[in-house]
């Protein structure tokens, strides 16, 4: 695209140089002699005798300008887990500023390590130590027949022995009760159901009461609904450039003695400074290039004389991706799957790439003819 739009500018050069020659071909025959001989004293001033400006051409020239890295730029993220949101921003501060104390032992600037998230979130989690596995509910059932006057005395023998849900069923002239237990297995709770239903049986048989039926016995499973808890994240990821290459491993262990989290996303860049130099190094020879061009449209009849208007730009191209400054999904994944902080192997330090930008200059120059 970019090619494309420099051969556009050139086209569009040309075609502004060849009507404005075009045009002014016959100047003297538009001007009256007094005009003409006013352009004529500035031209003279400017390029010496017999030479008059007669237009002007706009010309465009870009190059590119090849650099070695020198700078390092790579982000660590580091999550923090609380009770509260206190909690977790308290134990974040703390690592943090432990984690920044050391990178500026190592010649790091404060301006060079830069917060560029920090968040915190409400997370409802299943707590597993306190959640209950299921348990195996025994019901058993018995009727017995009570006579009136011995009613309340068999009442008494009863609650004695843990029951109190004695009821009369309403179209039949038997008592009922229930017998109940839970228990973390099924046989154990039919264990135990049995060992109190004997025991309550015996003590009724004891009393005169021997007629005892099952009306019902059956064994449910109770699901436990898992236990849920409110915790606390607090994530912060900060951004660090280097000019030291050598320090990128000792940071990345550093960090992973914090529990932080190293994220592959290391890239190597120019600083400004090294960039400008660059400019300005090449700014001459652009220039010169620039000019050149011009004259070649214009052609060899005309001379291309001073800059009426010169500017200069870049357009920074990398083949390495933008550092990466975390997402959303960065907590919930962590928090999910309790995503340990990467080891060393997990994280590329690759050599520095040749770093490459473009350095456009673009201008416009009078375009000179002689004249007798």
């Amino acid at each position: 695209m970019k090619q494309e739009m420099n051969k556009r500018s050139v086209i569009v050069g040309v075609f502004k140089a060849l009507v404005i020659i075009a045009f002014l071909a016959d100047w003297t025959a538009v001007y009256s002699a007094e005009n003409t001989a006013e352009l004529r004293d500035i031209s003279e001033l400017k390029y010496g005798k017999n030479l008059l400006t007669v237009g002007e051409v706009s010309v465009a020239y870009t190059e590119v300008i090849k650099l070695m890295p020198d700078t390092a730029e790579f982000s660590i993220v580091y999550l923090t887990e609380g009770a509260t949101l206190n909690a977790a921003s308290n134990q974040n501060i703390k690592n943090s500023d432990e984690f920044k104390k050391y990178l500026k032992s190592l010649g790091i600037k404060e301006g060079d390590i830069t917060t560029v998230r920090y968040e915190n979130y409400e997370r409802t989690i299943y707590d597993e130590a306190n959640t209950k596995p299921a348990l195996y509910k025994t019901t058993l059932m018995i009727s017995l027949d009570i006579d009136k006057n011995r009613f309340y005395d068999i009442i008494k023998l009863l609650e004695k022995n843990g029951v109190t849900n004695l009821r009369k069923d309403d179209l039949e002239s038997f008592y009922y009760f229930t017998i109940t237990g839970e228990s973390a297995t099924q046989e154990a709770g039919r264990r135990d159901v049995q060992e109190r239903f004997l025991k309550i049986e015996k003590v009724l048989k004891n009393n005169g009461i021997s007629e005892l039926d099952i009306l019902k016995y059956d064994t449910d499973k109770i699901e436990r609904e898992q236990a849920k808890v409110k915790k606390y994240f607090v994530l912060n990821t900060l951004h660090i450039k280097t000019a030291k290459f050598a320090n990128i491993g000792k940071i990345y262990s550093r960090a992973q003695e914090l529990k932080m989290n190293v994220v592959n996303d290391l890239i190597y860049t120019v600083s400004e400074d090294t960039k400008n130099s660059a400019i300005s190094d090449h700014e001459g020879t652009l220039l010169e290039k620039l000019h050149a061009k011009a004259q070649r449209i214009v052609g060899g009849q005309y001379s291309v004389g001073v800059p009426s208007k010169i500017s200069v730009y870049t357009d920074a191209e990398r083949d390495t991706p933008s550092p990466y400054y975390g997402s959303g999904d960065l907590v919930s994944n962590i928090v999910q799957s309790q995503v340990q902080p990467q080891s060393a192997e997990s994280v590329s330090i690759n050599p520095p790439l040749e770093y490459t930008f473009t350095v456009s200059i673009q201008g416009s120059f009078e375009i000179v003819a002689r004249v007798k």
